[in-house]
């Protein structure tokens, strides 16, 4: 390896670690705690946190523009008194994510802003995003449950639970308890 090389690399580094520190000074100032080991990948400044949110380690929250479209920004707006878990997949490229108040997140759910097309004329990895579905709206004191995933272009309703390991294929309503793989109605809230 060239010392041009080693120097860029490192450079590089430095630099990610500074946005890092940056963002998370920026977000203590807003009340939010984030775990160190937490990774933090903003390149859009499209993002607003709540007052007392934390963010669980090993959590990856993502915001970047659509590489296809730059014109289409991704967005994260978190409510107040969120509770993010541990390894979390958050991703608000080229979509918006909006979290109500009084949420958790338990660990390693998954939520998707945009998806990929499956059309068979070029390979997968070379497909356009899904322009009529994207974004994810989260409603007010809602708990998704260790292991979901919620699909693009959905939303879940204020007060519903998303069992573990449940795979949210269409929107929730309000106070729903939804769980399996596609997630289904398990029941209402009392």
């Amino acid at each position: 390896m060239s010392l041009a090389t080693l120097f860029k690399m490192t450079w590089r580094e430095w630099l990610d670690a500074h946005r890092q520190r940056m963002l998370r000074a920026r977000l203590r100032t807003q009340g939010v705690v984030a775990h160190p080991q937490s990774i933090l990948d903003f390149t859009s400044s499209n993002f607003r946190f709540g007052k007392g949110v934390s963010i669980g380690a090993f959590s990856y929250l993502c915001v970047n523009p659509d590489a296809e479209d730059p014109k289409c920004d991704g967005g994260l707006f978190v409510g107040d008194n969120v509770y993010i878990g541990q390894w979390n997949n958050i991703r608000a490229a080229g979509g918006v994510i909006r979290i109500g108040e009084f949420t958790m997140v338990s660990q390693q759910v998954s939520l998707i802003a945009v998806n990929h097309q499956i059309k068979r004329d070029r390979p997968m990895a070379l497909q356009p995003t899904v322009r009529d579905k994207k974004g994810i709206v989260i409603g007010r004191d809602v708990w998704l449950g260790a292991g979901c995933v919620v699909l693009p272009g959905l939303e879940v309703g204020e007060g519903a639970i998303i069992a573990a390991g449940a795979v949210v294929c269409d929107s929730v309503p309000p106070f729903a308890i939804y769980g399996g793989v596609p997630a289904r109605l398990i029941k209402m809230r009392d």
